[in-house]
Parts: structure tokens; sequence; C-alpha cells
């Protein structure tokens, strides 16, 4: 560990095939005594590293992810102006893996009287033109 000391951060000077690398982590408690941490790194990359614990290793890129999935499930789950009520997705096995289709109930699309109030649904339209 080299200067600056910080107390959320810690600062590390590695050496590889004679060629000097300096990285900041988080500390995950780390003391300030110690003078060496453990790291690993890519043989093929040696600037990307981080320290070889569990926090460093597998949690920060595990919390990367699970705010990735909670933003994504927030904008699928909840009624919101990006996928309206109506949005569809199909998962394939072929190109495209995924693809995506939207209803948009609008009020000239259906005759209130016959519906009410909700839409119809997409499979008594489809039943509808197969009959004609």
């Amino acid at each position: 560990m080299v200067r600056p000391f910080e107390p959320n951060t810690v600062t590390v000077k590695y050496q590889v095939d004679g060629k000097t690398y300096q990285e900041s982590y988080m500390r995950n408690g780390w003391d300030y005594q110690k003078t060496k941490v453990p790291i690993r790194y890519f043989i093929f990359n040696p600037k990307v590293s981080r320290i070889n614990t569990f926090m460093g290793i597998f949690a920060e890129p595990l919390a990367w992810w699970l705010v990735f999935l909670i933003a994504s499930a927030m904008l699928l789950l909840t009624n919101n102006a990006v996928f309206s009520k109506g949005t569809i997705f199909i998962l394939q096995k072929k190109f495209p893996w995924i693809s995506m289709e939207e209803f948009f109930p609008v009020p000239w699309s259906y005759e209130e009287e016959q519906y009410g109030d909700r839409p119809p649904s997409r499979k008594k339209k489809e039943i509808k033109k197969l009959e004609r």
C-alpha cells in the first residue's frame, strides 16, 4: 500500500513483468497498519486487478449487478412511461432472442358499448379475424 492514505480507499502499487501499476480499491476492512495486500489480476491485462478477498472479487461486482437488476425490475414491473401496460416480451432461441410488442388501448380501437371501460383482449380479436 502506498500514499495517499484515505479512510475508505487503499492505493496499491504492484509490479508485473517489470512494469509497475498503481490502482485504488475500497478498503473493505483492511487495517491501516498493513503495508501489503494480496491482489489478483488478469495475465493478459495486468492493469485490471482486484484485492484478493471475497469483497474484492465477488461482492463488489455482485452489488453493481444488483443495482442493474433492481433498476430493470422497476422499469419492467411498474407502470411507467418507458414500457406501457400492454408490453409483451417474447423470448426465442433464434435471433432476435428478445423482441417486444406493445399494445396501446386507444378509444377508437374498440366500441365502448360492447366492451365497457376495458379494451378487448388480443385473443378475441384474433378469433374474430379467423371467423371472417
